[in-house]
């Protein structure tokens, strides 16, 4: 099974300072996850925090030879240094990746096993705690050999037992990063209690035929989200899983138990699993228990085969800048010293009056399903009203923190989301002028209808042939040297009670199609596109039959000249 890689040429983008871990440069591993709770109220009151364990690494070459860290004695495990994290920062956070001076430094390549045609059910998993012991006081997880979860002997782990008698053993908390870890307003709501549909999505279309499916993600949630929020509105298992988080910390809470999270596989039935851990011996064979310390890849079908969704006010109080431009990429801030350095993410809760900001994370989950399956977003594009700020400039914010602001300290919250690596993120150059045109429509509701996820913007334009299956030359481009589709953005414009699709294709000139819809059919754009692609060859083929057409560039006078058309068709 191939492993998640980062497209050639690609730049992972650095994930922020976690201003919790040790600092210095010692090499500090991350051993397990603890308990879970409010630890300082005063401090944190809008999202409870979980107690991540590190030992310090003492043993040679670790950087160059992680085989040596499979070794009990390769930290100093009886030594753990202990330290909270936010719940919504745990998708940035592996067991047995090594970080230093608060920054993560290495994901070590220990042993890695993939078990294909993986039964998930009832029968075939259960929950334990990571000091079960089984009959004759075998322990599965035997301390000799994994020293690192010793002072989290109560945490839960779900075993999956295998064919031939040995087992998995998966981390609840692994569990919950690796199904859930898209952004971190998803994982902070899973610990809110309580967990309402409603909190996740609504206004659910799911076309059982098709298994096409269309959602609102709820309000404050990334796009990033939008697979896990849909596998969960399309599946009851998935529901349960996800709720099973938060009850079961609740169910702790209240019995006044310390709280370790219950975590499932939010799917049953066959699976591939590819996972990075450790084997350990079990009554005196070896290699008959598979410690995950993170999962790598799962191959078991999303519940739906196209997904259509909305966000909502993702961008409420985030930093005005235009979205897919890179510009939302992580902010740096210029101390006094006249340096740029990255801020922080802190243990306090953020302001309320500071706009958010967003820190795109290369996504390290891979779920081969939905590389062939279609979700696109539908993103509203008109702007609000500019803030006039008055005064003198404030100093600069260099701390952040993740989940609901509540605090009035000098703290910008942040979200953090799954992202692609950043060669893949930005708007593409022939909708600059079309975008820019469109945020200057004062009468206008405009929204971007293609968000997808491979440059947040476009689609590729759909492939249509004639009777004898031949497909038009005239959807093809030529980039970097190779025929590849051409991508189309559709739009969605709103005036009053009309509505319409707007459709761009790439090209060296831009023919705008307009085709009017009702407020319904701003929800599918896919008849639109389809009619754009029969359209574009058609207009190509016979420039007559060009109605309008712009040049692609960004000017002041093509975006006006742009403006002026789409007002024009409506007066």
């Amino acid at each position: 099974m191939e492993q998640p890689q980062a497209p050639a040429g690609s730049v992972e983008p650095p994930p922020p300072q976690i201003r919790n871990f040790p600092t210095g440069p010692g090499l500090w591993r991350i051993d397990w996850f603890g308990l879970v709770m409010f630890p300082d109220r005063v401090m944190r009151a809008r999202q409870p925090s979980v107690l991540v364990y590190l030992s310090l690494v003492v043993a040679p070459n670790a950087l160059t030879d992680p085989s040596v860290l499979l070794k009990p004695d390769a930290t100093m495990a009886r030594r753990q240094t202990k330290r909270w994290v936010s719940v919504g920062t745990l998708m940035l956070l592996r067991i047995g990746d090594i970080w230093s001076d608060q920054k993560p430094v290495a994901s070590p390549d220990y042993e890695s096993a993939v078990f294909e045609k993986l039964q998930i059910s009832r029968e075939t998993t259960d929950l334990i705690k990571a000091g079960v012991s089984l009959d004759k006081g075998l322990f599965l997880l035997p301390l000799g050999e994994h020293p690192w979860h010793g002072e989290n002997t109560h945490s839960y782990c779900l075993r999956v037992q295998l064919p031939d008698g040995r087992s998995i053993v998966v981390p609840c908390m692994e569990l919950i990063r690796f199904y859930f870890g898209s952004s971190s307003a998803l994982l902070s709501r899973l610990f809110d209690s309580p967990l309402l549909k409603a909190n996740l999505f609504s206004n659910v279309i799911f076309n059982p035929k098709s298994q096409w499916m269309s959602l609102d993600l709820a309000e404050g949630l990334p796009r990033a989200s939008a697979s896990d929020v849909a596998r969960i509105a399309g599946s009851h298992t998935a529901w349960l899983a996800a709720l099973r988080i938060v009850t079961s910390c609740l169910k702790a809470s209240t019995a006044g138990q310390d709280i370790y999270p219950q975590a499932v596989f939010p799917f049953e039935g066959l699976t591939d699993l590819a996972a990075t851990g450790k084997w350990l011996s079990l009554g005196g064979q070896a290699n008959q228990t598979f410690l995950v310390y993170h999962l790598d890849v799962c191959t078991h079908e999303f519940p739906f085969n196209s997904v259509r969704y909305r966000t909502f006010n993702e961008r409420k109080r985030r930093s005005s800048v235009t979205p897919g431009t890179g510009a939302e990429a992580k902010p740096k801030v210029v101390t006094k010293t006249g340096k740029a350095t990255e801020p922080g993410l802190v243990e306090q809760d953020a302001s309320t009056t500071l706009s958010e900001t967003q820190v795109p994370v290369w996504r390290k989950r891979h779920f081969p399903d939905l590389d062939r399956k279609k979700l696109v977003g539908r993103r509203n594009l008109t702007k609000p009203p500019p803030i006039v700020s008055s005064g003198p400039a404030a100093p600069p914010v260099t701390e952040v923190a993740v989940g609901d602001p509540g605090s009035s300290k000098r703290v910008r919250s942040v979200m953090l989301a799954e992202s692609a690596p950043l060669q893949e993120l930005g708007m593409p150059d022939f909708l600059k002028s079309v975008v820019k045109a469109m945020e200057g429509l004062d009468r206008f509701e405009v929204s971007l209808l293609t968000a997808s996820d491979d440059d947040g913007w476009t689609v590729p334009v759909e492939l249509l042939n004639d009777g004898d299956g031949v497909i038009a030359n005239e959807l093809f481009i030529e980039r970097d040297g190779h025929s590849q589709q051409r991508r189309a953005a559709a739009f969605g414009l709103s005036h009053q009670s009309e509505h319409a699709v707007l459709v761009v294709l790439e090209g060296e000139q831009l023919i705008p199609l307009v085709y009017p819809v009702d407020q319904a059919g701003l929800q599918d754009p896919w008849p639109a596109l389809r009619c754009a692609a029969q359209d574009f060859v058609s207009k190509v083929t016979h420039p007559n039959r060009i109605d309008v057409a712009f040049y692609n560039g960004d000017t002041p006078s093509q975006r006006e000249a742009i403006r002026g058309w789409i007002r024009d068709l409506w007066d």
